[in-house]
């Protein structure tokens, strides 16, 4: 699984992502230690980072998500957002799509709820892989985010199933 987020989060960080520092979490545990060798798991010696400023804003708007609070997550995106399905293809646009989006999801599924399986941040980039529940249907949708961040906004979203 981690050679596929690995994978998805070179894909998006293609797209414009020149930063030097890249770190892996999984599980709130900084896991960067484990990709630099053949160790399948965390060292012992590998510290716990503070979450960057862009992982705080994708936490916050999974918070309000989870809280089903529309106004707390639209206001965690800047007012162009852009929301692809991977690689390029535009779903929706804007504060106004994105809130008309969540309330109708929020009403069809009343009990959806998000968890973050994996995670990984390189400088405005945050990557999680995250299942949700409680969806139309019953069954579960686990897919790839990957949240642009800039000036404490989401700017950006691709979805990658």
């Amino acid at each position: 699984m981690r050679a596929f987020l690995a994978a998805a989060a070179v894909a998006a960080l293609t797209v414009g992502c020149n930063q030097s520092q890249s770190r892996a979490r999984t599980s709130g545990q900084d896991t960067s230690a484990a990709f630099a060798g053949n160790d399948p798991q965390p060292s012992a010696r590998v510290r716990e980072d503070q979450p960057s400023a862009a992982e705080r804003v994708v936490q916050l708007q999974a918070d309000a998500y989870n809280r089903h609070d529309v106004d707390a997550f639209v206001a965690l995106h800047a007012p162009d957002v852009r929301f692809y399905r991977y690689p390029d293809s535009l779903m929706f646009e804007g504060h106004a799509a994105l809130r008309e989006r969540v309330k109708q999801l929020f009403t069809t599924a009343p009990q959806v709820h998000a968890t973050t399986d994996d995670r990984m941040v390189h400088g405005n980039f945050v990557v999680w892989k995250e299942t949700a529940t409680g969806m139309p249907g019953g069954k579960p949708n686990t897919q790839i985010f990957v949240w642009e961040v800039h000036n404490g906004l989401i700017t950006k979203v691709m979805a990658i199933r």
